[in-house]
């Protein structure tokens, strides 16, 4: 599973979206994605959804509890999880689909 905490205020988290619906796509079969929108309101995070048009499913961090419990010292902050929950890898700041997808391939395959 790949996590990622975003937010429509932070211009490196909008501008790494379309690298993850790409490699959302690219791998719907064995990672499952989701979105996490951090400290925003639920308009917010809406109009950044219709904005980048991702498919992958988005939850709502609304006070950052979630994204301290991952670690994240900053966003955008992605993590990628092991079936038994524990963090496979995590990096905070934007990621390029190759990046994302070195990420991956590195932690699951």
């Amino acid at each position: 599973m790949l996590v990622n905490f975003f937010a429509k205020w932070c211009a490196p988290c909008v501008a790494e979206m379309p690298a993850l619906e790409q490699l959302h796509q690219e791998y719907a079969d064995r990672v499952t994605f989701i979105g996490f929108s951090t400290q925003e309101s639920p308009e917010d995070a809406r109009a950044l959804i219709a904005l980048t048009k991702v498919s992958y499913p988005i939850a709502r961090d609304p006070d950052g509890q979630l994204s301290l419990a991952f670690g994240a010292i900053g966003m955008p902050f992605t993590a990628l999880l092991r079936s038994d929950g524990s963090i496979a890898a995590r990096h905070t700041g934007a990621l390029t689909a190759d990046s994302l997808r070195d990420m991956i391939d590195k932690a699951f395959f």
